[in-house]
């Protein structure tokens, strides 16, 4: 259905903003300095998770209109 269809659209286009946004936390990041700061990796370290969180949030979404469909 066109339901299905968004959810899946918005999950995706989630997935990929949040990925696009964590490689520009990296990049600007690595602009800054090479050299190993704490602060920079837990900048790196939070982006990275807010993109799990995402993924695991759409695989989530995902399954549940799938299963509704099997069931």
């Amino acid at each position: 259905s066109s339901d299905d269809w968004c959810w899946f659209v918005a999950c995706v286009a989630m997935v990929l903003g949040c990925e696009a946004m964590n490689t520009a936390i990296e990049k600007l990041a690595d602009c800054v300095t090479l050299d190993h700061d704490a602060r920079i990796r837990d900048a790196k370290d939070a982006a990275a998770g807010a993109v799990l969180l995402i993924a695991i949030g759409s695989a989530t979404i995902g399954l549940i209109r799938f299963i509704n469909l099997l069931v």
